[in-house]
C-alpha cells in the first residue's frame, strides 16, 4: 500500500514538474520556431511583392512623368476649347500661325461673339476682339455681326495696303476661321500653299504605324500563351484583364484609322475655280479640321497607350510564377512599347507644327503607302479584338 502511495506521489510530482517547467519551455520553444517560420514566410512574400512593384514601377515610371494634357475629352458634340487647356491652346495657336504664314497673311479661330479661340500671337488665354488692337479687329467684328451662314468677306485698308478679310465656319464646332490676306496675293491661289507637306501629320502617321505593328505582334503572342496561363493560380484574373486590353487596342486602332484618313485628306488639293474666296475658304477649313482631328486622335492613342501600360503591368504580375515565360516577357515588352509611344505622341503634339524637323518633308512623299498600311494593320487589330 505504501508503495502505491509513493508511486502516486512520484507521478503527481512528475506531472507538476512537467507542467511547471517542461511544458512552458516546450511551448516557448515551439512558439519561437513558429514565429521564425512566419517571419521567414513574411520576408519571402515581401521580397516577392517588392519585385512585382519594382517591375511595375520600371514599366510605368515613364507614363507617370508624362505631361498631363488638359484637353480633354469633351462630351460628344462639345467642341469648345476651355480657357485652361494650355497645351491645346498652344497647338491651335501654332496651327493658325502656320496657316497665316503659308497664306502670306494672318489667321485666327474665333466665335461669333468675338471671342478669340486661337491667335497667331500665341496668347495663353482666351481674349476678345474688343481687346485686340489690330487693323482687322473692326472689320472682323462687323463680319461676325452679319446674319446668315457660310463664307463672309470684306476688304479693308491698312498701312500695308488693301486686305481681303474672310470668315468661314468650321464644321461641327461653334468656331469660325478668320483669314486676313493682302488682296494682291489672292490671284496666286494661296490655298495651294496650305496643302504643302505638314510634317506633323506625316510623323504622327509613322509613329502610329510603329505602335500598331508592335501591338499586333505582342497581342498575337499573348493570345497564344493565354490558355497555358489560365491553368495557373492567377489565371482567373486574365480573361477580364485581356478584355480591357482589347478595348484599349480597339480605341487605338480606330484613332489610327482617323490619322490615316486625315493624312489622305491633307493630300487632296482643291481644284481651281473662278471663285477664289470659296476655294481658299474650302482649303483652309479643310486643313484646320484635318489637323484638329489629327490632334484629337493622337491624344486618344496616347491616353489608350498609357492605359495599356497599366494593364500590361498587371498581366506581368499575374505571370511572375514564370518570369522568363513568353507571356511574362510579352507583357513586359507591351508595357514598355506603349509607354514609349504615349510619350512620343505627346511630344509630337507638344512640338505643334513640327517646325525645324529635318527630313519630315521627305516622309510625306510616301504617305499613300503608309496610309494604306495603317488602315490595313488597324483593321487587322480590330478584327483580332472582336475575335
Amino acid at each position: 500500500m505504501v508503495f502505491i502511495v509513493i508511486l502516486v506521489v512520484i507521478f503527481i510530482t512528475f506531472i507538476i514538474l512537467v507542467q511547471a517547467g517542461v511544458m512552458p519551455w516546450f511551448i516557448r520553444t515551439e512558439g519561437q520556431r513558429l514565429r521564425s517560420q512566419v517571419d521567414a514566410l513574411a520576408l519571402q512574400l515581401r521580397e516577392q511583392l517588392d519585385r512585382v512593384e519594382a517591375q511595375q514601377r520600371s514599366m510605368t515610371e515613364s507614363v507617370v512623368t508624362l505631361k498631363s494634357f488638359a484637353l480633354d475629352k469633351a462630351a460628344p458634340g462639345e467642341t469648345d476649347l476651355p480657357e485652361e487647356t494650355g497645351n491645346s491652346r498652344q497647338f491651335f495657336n501654332a496651327l493658325v500661325k502656320e496657316t497665316g504664314e503659308r497664306l502670306g497673311g494672318r489667321a485666327w479661330i474665333v466665335e461669333n461673339t468675338g471671342r478669340i479661340i486661337a491667335d497667331a500671337a500665341g496668347a495663353p488665354t482666351v481674349q476678345s476682339l474688343n481687346d485686340a488692337d489690330l487693323p482687322m479687329a473692326v472689320p472682323l467684328r462687323a463680319l461676325l455681326a452679319q446674319s446668315g451662314e457660310g463664307l463672309r468677306h470684306t476688304r479693308f485698308r491698312s498701312a500695308s495696303g488693301e486686305h481681303t478679310l474672310m470668315v468661314v465656319p468650321l464644321t461641327d464646332t461653334p468656331w469660325l476661321l478668320a483669314i486676313d490676306v493682302p488682296t494682291r496675293r489672292m490671284g496666286e491661289r494661296p490655298g495651294i500653299l496650305l496643302h504643302k507637306p505638314w510634317p506633323l501629320a506625316a510623323l504622327l502617321l509613322v509613329s502610329t504605324l510603329t505602335l500598331l505593328r508592335s501591338l499586333n505582334l505582342h497581342l498575337s503572342r499573348l493570345n497564344e500563351e493565354l490558355p497555358s496561363q489560365l491553368q495557373t493560380g492567377q489565371g482567373a484574373h486574365l480573361p477580364p484583364l485581356m478584355h480591357e486590353v482589347g478595348e484599349q487596342v480597339n480605341a487605338i486602332a480606330r484613332a489610327a484609322t482617323v490619322i490615316a484618313q486625315e493624312n489622305e485628306r491633307l493630300l487632296q488639293v482643291p481644284e481651281a475655280s473662278a471663285n477664289l474666296l470659296a476655294t481658299l475658304g474650302d482649303s483652309a477649313t479643310g486643313v484646320i479640321m484635318a489637323m484638329k482631328a489629327l490632334h484629337d486622335a493622337a491624344l486618344q492613342i496616347a491616353d489608350s497607350s498609357g492605359a495599356l501600360v497599366q494593364l500590361a503591368s498587371r498581366a506581368y504580375s499575374y505571370s511572375l510564377h514564370n518570369e522568363e515565360g513568353i507571356f511574362a516577357v510579352e507583357s513586359r515588352n507591351l508595357a514598355s512599347r506603349c509607354a514609349r509611344s504615349s510619350k512620343e505622341l505627346r511630344a509630337l503634339i507638344d512640338d505643334a507644327m513640327m517646325q525645324g524637323q529635318s527630313g519630315a518633308a521627305s516622309v510625306t512623299q510616301n504617305n499613300s503607302v503608309l496610309i494604306e498600311e495603317v488602315c490595313t494593320v488597324a483593321n487587322a487589330l480590330m478584327q483580332r479584338v472582336r475575335g
